[in-house]
């Protein structure tokens, strides 16, 4: 796999790669050997920040703009680790979701959906993965396989990405 990003001659490709892989590993290690909740977000979060610093800031929530108060405000220096928050929310919300059999993966294929398009750069990836996400939903609907954490870690930054 890293050999295949890797001939793109990308970099960003490359450490979306990288976290992927790092997150996926602390899913594995967190199903294997059921590590506490708090060392789990903190190793997470770090790792995230850490990480976020070598991506192109297009990947950076630099401002949050509240409709409802007409009101933007600008996270100059704080953007990278509320960036990191984002994505943790996201993958803590999802990991919850994953207890009960399809949630999270329909709501992946639903959100992936909505990226595909024909003209679209990505769909090389995405249309593989909605492929294997509706081969996953079909066995974890007859409770043969689930997501586990390594799952929902990987699908909760592939989301965020």
């Amino acid at each position: 796999i890293y050999s295949f990003f890797s001939k793109f001659n990308n970099e960003n490709l490359i450490y979306i790669f990288l976290i992927l892989s790092i997150l996926f590993i602390i899913g594995i290690l967190d199903d294997v050997f059921d590590i506490k909740y708090y060392l789990r977000l903190a190793a997470t979060f770090i790792i995230l920040t850490i990480m976020l610093n070598y991506l192109n800031p297009i990947y950076i929530v630099k401002e949050l703009y509240f409709e409802s108060l007409q009101n933007t405000i600008h996270l100059n220096h704080s953007a990278i680790p509320i960036t990191a928050l984002f994505i943790l929310t996201l993958l803590n919300a999802l990991n919850m979701a994953d207890g009960a059999n399809g949630v999270v993966i329909s709501f992946s294929i639903i959100i992936f959906l909505s990226y595909f398009n024909f003209n679209n750069n990505l769909n090389f990836i995405i249309l593989p993965l909605i492929v294997v996400l509706i081969i996953n939903l079909i066995f974890n609907l007859s409770n043969k396989i689930y997501l586990g954490d390594s799952g929902v870690y990987l699908l909760s930054f592939l989301i965020s990405v």
